[in-house]
């Protein structure tokens, strides 16, 4: 028996897998294509889906709060009209507080009373605005009560003018600290015959 050489040739079976991994290399690279679009529109609906429940909860808080600024509003205005009905009833009875202005020689004096009751004399010489303030806090008003002050003073005395100006003075001073002060003036020279 002779030994044949055999000759095996691979080229054609060489030429079939490298189409094979050929087509197997595009076809993988289209999938991935395909899969990171896929994955890139999830994650943008995501996104999305994220940014509009964000958009939600940032609507639910301005409504939150608008609703607690609401109810704040309503309560102060409840606590607010209590507080004018009250100053009224005071007034109505004469019992709110009243400042009458004294004329002196060179000087004046300015009385304060509730109820026809004297609280204080206050000098012209005095820091008005802090002594007036004294007395509203003695009396027990905090700086969110309504309170109806009368002031009642006699224009026709001399000097009465310039201590009507240091009064208002001082009065606008305290109703930064009382915000709900209402303050009216009587002028009884106009009134007496």
């Amino acid at each position: 028996m002779k030994k044949n050489d055999i000759l095996l040739d691979f080229t054609s079976l060489l030429d079939i897998v490298l189409i094979i991994l050929f087509f197997f290399i595009l076809f993988s690279q289209f999938e991935m294509d395909q899969n990171k679009a896929l994955s890139q529109m999830k994650v943008d609906e995501a996104e999305l889906k994220i940014s509009e429940a964000n958009a939600q909860i940032e609507l639910a808080n301005e409504l939150t709060t608008r609703l607690e600024s609401e109810l704040e509003f309503l309560s102060n205005s409840n606590e607010r009209y209590a507080s004018n009905i009250e100053a009224v009833i005071e007034f109505n009875r004469g019992d709110n507080l009243k400042m009458i202005l004294k004329m002196k020689d060179i000087d004046w004096e300015l009385n304060i009373l509730k109820s026809s009751q004297l609280l204080s004399k206050i000098s012209s010489k005095s820091d008005l605005a802090s002594e007036i303030t004294n007395v509203l806090a003695n009396e027990g008003y905090n700086q969110n009560d309504s309170l109806f002050i009368e002031f009642v003073l006699d224009g026709a005395e001399p000097g009465t003018a310039s201590a009507y100006r240091k009064i208002l003075s001082a009065i606008n001073k305290v109703k930064l600290q009382y915000n709900y002060l209402y303050f009216s003036d009587t002028d009884i020279s106009e009134v007496e015959d």
